[in-house]
């Protein structure tokens, strides 16, 4: 009889707890993006964030979580501490759980301690500081991080025997420009000078680079973001300073070349997308995004759609009683655009591809996949 009704009630138990979950998962589910959208480095957020409503709506006419189309929250940060706190503000108060953003890595930084605290998972497309390398928290990034960038960058100069480098960077943005510079000089055998700036405080490029004209290295490295990377490269040119050009991905936008003009002609960058990939899926999303948007994507879209679709597969597949990072760990290989993403227990990509791009007549052209 005992048996009888322990039974009875373990079943009863089982039939509460489904109820339970199913009304939790009728809930339409929410997803966020966040990134600065306005003033300076807006084109950035804007990018990212037509990537996200497109990777949603896909998701969505696919059925969405459970039948139930996944509803968004669009945030802009404003790139100021007064604007952050609203925007985290503006998500707790929403109740969103799961967000893509930010985009920027001085942002992420700032952000990642407070959306740990209020128990977010943010997921960025973009983001690379060493800063946040190596954290079991609840922070994701389907792009490389800066050491990953800085070893092979520095084969290549090894290769070319550049023995002297200036790195000149914006400190604006500190958490990726001083994280790349280290990076870069831990694996680095030659010497670096550093010259530094402020991208919001009006510099003057002619006299940054001045000191240059004497002693000229073999290389530049730009750390800045593309209309500053092209600025310097002009004054680079009319100082008649001859040297190999290299800058990231935070350079490689239209902008660079419009700036630049045929000063950036043969500047190289190690980039997180293969320009001239015929992905199948990824000219799908390349021509989807033209269709929808009257205009062609930059590369911070690509990233953006795989890190909305990855957040979205993982809410997708979450068990009950099972934390979304804990889903995403469990997961942990998904199928980018382009090419496999899987993550390390800390959330950072594993050993993803990097693709040497030089601007040539005007263009961004694909060299070499850097193994």
């Amino acid at each position: 009889m005992n048996y009888r009704r322990l039974l009875v009630i373990l079943l009863l138990l089982t039939a509460v707890f489904h109820v339970l979950s199913c009304q939790q998962r009728s809930e339409p589910s929410t997803v966020a993006f966040i990134a600065g959208l306005t003033g300076r480095g807006g084109g950035l957020g804007q990018e990212g964030r037509d990537a996200f409503l497109l990777a949603v709506d896909q998701f969505n006419r696919q059925g969405g979580i459970d039948g139930k189309p996944v509803e968004t929250l669009v945030v802009d940060h404003l790139s100021t501490p007064d604007g952050m706190r609203a925007a985290l503000e503006q998500l707790q108060a929403a109740g969103v759980g799961a967000v893509v953003g930010p985009m920027s890595s001085q942002v992420a930084v700032q952000m990642a301690p407070e959306t740990e605290r209020l128990g977010m998972t943010l997921i960025s497309p973009t983001v690379s500081t060493d800063v946040l390398s190596d954290k079991r928290d609840l922070f994701f990034r389907p792009h490389y991080i800066d050491r990953q960038a800085a070893v092979k960058l520095a084969g290549i100069f090894t290769e070319r025997q550049l023995k002297s480098v200036a790195i000149i960077q914006d400190n604006d943005n500190h958490a990726y420009s001083e994280s790349w510079n280290r990076s870069f000089q831990r694996v680095f055998s030659g010497s670096v000078e550093t010259l530094s700036f402020s991208s919001s405080s009006s510099p003057s490029f002619t006299r940054l680079v001045e000191p240059l004209q004497e002693n000229s290295p073999d290389a530049v490295l730009i750390l800045a973001n593309a209309p500053d990377t092209g600025l310097i490269c002009q004054q680079l040119v009319k100082q008649g300073t001859r040297v190999a050009l290299f800058a990231t991905c935070w350079s490689a936008s239209g902008p660079l070349i419009s700036y630049g003009g045929h000063s950036v002609e043969g500047l190289e960058f190690l980039h997180s997308i293969n320009i001239s990939s015929k992905s199948a899926t990824y000219e799908k999303f390349s021509n989807d995004f033209l269709s929808r948007y009257n205009r062609r994507h930059l590369f911070p879209a690509m990233h953006t759609y795989d890190a909305t679709m990855i957040l979205l597969q993982a809410l997708a597949a979450q068990k009950a009683n099972e934390t979304l990072p804990d889903a995403l760990l469990r997961l942990r290989s998904f199928q980018g655009l382009q090419y496999p993403l899987v993550f390390s227990d800390s959330g950072d990509l594993v050993d993803p591809p990097l693709f040497l791009t030089r601007v040539k007549d005007a263009r961004f052209n694909f060299v070499r996949t850097v193994d």
